[in-house]
Formats: C-alpha cells, sequence, structure tokens
C-alpha cells in the first residue's frame, strides 16, 4: 500500500497499521510494503514475538532492499517477503504477547482544509485599510474632476 503525506495515515505506516489492526480487530504482525519506493515495514499487535527483533534486527536487506532491489521495477517485494516470513518464522518467541507502542494519531484532514471564519483573522483590518483608500482616492480624484469641470477649456 503506498503511504503517501496526503493519505488519512498521513504517509506513517505505523499509523496505518495500528489503525488496520483496529479495523480488523485480530492480533497479528501488520505488514506494510509500500511499492512506490520498496520499503517494508513490520509491526507486532499482540502475538508472542519480541517486538524489539522486529523493530531493530530485522535486516535493511527485507526493510529497505538492496542495489536490486532498486533496479527492479517490483522493488523484488516478494522476494524480501518471502525472506520476512522466514525470519518471522525463527524469531523467537516471548512469554507474553508484546504489541507496539500506539503511534500518535494522524492529523485530520478537515481540519487541514478548513477555512477560518469570514469576520476573523484579517477581516476588520482589511476593511479599514480598504474604507482609508477609498476615502483617499475619492478624494484625490473629485477635485480633480471638479477642477478640470471648471477650468476654462477643461471640459469639452
Amino acid at each position: 500500500m503506498p503511504q503517501t503525506p496526503e493519505s488519512e495515515s498521513a504517509g506513517d505506516a505505523g499509523l496505518f497499521a495500528a489503525a488496520v489492526h483496529a479495523k480488523v480487530g485480530e492480533d497479528g504482525v501488520y505488514v506494510v510494503a509500500d511499492p512506490d519506493d520498496g520499503t517494508i515495514d513490520v509491526y507486532n499487535h499482540g502475538l508472542r514475538l519480541d517486538s524489539n527483533r522486529l523493530s531493530f534486527d530485522l535486516p535493511d536487506s527485507v526493510t529497505l532492499g538492496d542495489s536490486r532491489a532498486d533496479e527492479a521495477d517490483d522493488h523484488l517485494l516478494g522476494e524480501r517477503l518471502d525472506t520476512l516470513m522466514t525470519f518471522l518464522d525463527k524469531a523467537p518467541r516471548t512469554d507474553r504477547p508484546q504489541s507496539e507502542s500506539a503511534p500518535a494519531a494522524a492529523p485530520r484532514a478537515a481540519d487541514e482544509n478548513t477555512l477560518p471564519p469570514l469576520f476573523a483573522t484579517d477581516f476588520w483590518p482589511g476593511l479599514f485599510v480598504g474604507a482609508f483608500a477609498a476615502l483617499h482616492v475619492t478624494s484625490t480624484a473629485l477635485p480633480a474632476c471638479c477642477l478640470a469641470a471648471c477650468w476654462p477649456g477643461g471640459a469639452q
């Protein structure tokens, strides 16, 4: 699943995995494989696996890929996911289930695109400046028009 900054998870794979876990409601290892950049992120939610080992001991050749993966169109995601499954199969089990810490909530799209009320922020200062500019233009243009109309030979 591509993780873009415009998505509901704001491009955060951990937040996406936590949301899927909350929606599915089942314990498991949640894997977020991004086909755009070829990254693989792994999150343990409630299984008896060492979460620290998943976070820190997973080889970079699995999570980020190597030079062959960079050159391949599919980033060799299939091969790397097979390697991940082997890694998970060999991972030591713990006495109690472990889970990832809860990620921070993503910003709400509605909050990012909400416009301020009409009479908030710069409305009143803008109204004052606009009224002052209109008064200034009127006070300089009106005498000039009157002078041109009254001047002999000014208005034909």
